[in-house]
């Protein structure tokens, strides 16, 4: 639980100290919507930001959104991403608490970006084929 005027670092940063070295740190973060919403959030601007010319149905999206609203970085990160690359919850966590002190894993950025694409490329092909 989060302490009273414990910023956003601080609060990763303990969260962090008190997983590392128990069990479930290795668990993939899909498992845990929070960690893994909180790490797109992290990550949010700098991934709206990162959309290339390549990535047609990104483009067409609001990504600064959340998750409540339809963004669906989220979404793939939980269900497809996370799963196939096997980020663990500690990973998840030491990302986070590296992207609120500024630095930013440019690999994370690139590849969710293009899993992403890839998952609405997919979706729109399904869609359009049942239409």
């Amino acid at each position: 639980m989060a302490k009273y005027n414990e910023t956003k670092l601080q609060s990763a940063e303990r969260v962090l100290a008190s997983i590392t070295g128990r069990p479930h740190a290795n668990n993939n973060v899909s498992m845990y919507r929070t960690p893994s919403n909180m790490l797109i959030d992290a990550y949010r601007d700098r991934l709206a930001a990162s959309v290339l010319k390549k990535h047609k149905e990104l483009s067409k999206r609001d990504l600064t959104k959340s998750a409540n609203y339809g963004n669906p970085l989220y979404a793939n990160m939980s269900s497809t991403y996370a799963p196939a690359k096997g980020i663990t919850f500690l990973q998840s966590q030491t990302m986070l608490v590296n992207a609120l002190k500024g630095k930013f894993d440019k690999k994370f950025i690139k590849e969710l970006l293009d899993s992403t694409e890839n998952y609405l490329v997919q979706d729109a092909k399904k869609k359009a084929s049942e239409a």
